[in-house]
């Protein structure tokens, strides 16, 4: 795996994602000044073939369902899912049509 960038506002993640095309995103719900959700979106109906993975403290079942819903491969917890995180990017690059 290899890093290809980070954002911190939605705009940013959105205009990183799209310029890079990776083929696994790691997002989370809570960015400055938005959401993770307006960035799923976004790159989703760019560019469909990028897998999303969410990790975020923000794991409640209504933000499970909006991001699994938007197109989210996995949603994981940070405070007890975090060993799952590489297994679920590795996992979900099989998702990524590139």
């Amino acid at each position: 795996m290899t890093v290809v960038g980070q954002a911190e506002t939605p705009q940013g993640a959105i205009d990183g994602i799209l310029s890079t095309r990776p083929d696994v995103v790691v997002l989370d719900v809570q960015l400055a000044g938005g959401s993770g959700l307006e960035v799923l979106l976004t790159v989703r109906r760019a560019v469909p073939e990028i897998a999303f993975v969410v990790f975020s403290n923000n794991s409640g079942l209504a933000f499970r369902k909006r991001y699994l819903g938007g197109g989210a491969v996995r949603f994981l917890d940070k405070s007890i899912e975090f060993e799952q995180l590489a297994q679920s990017v590795a996992d979900a690059s099989q998702h990524a049509t590139h």
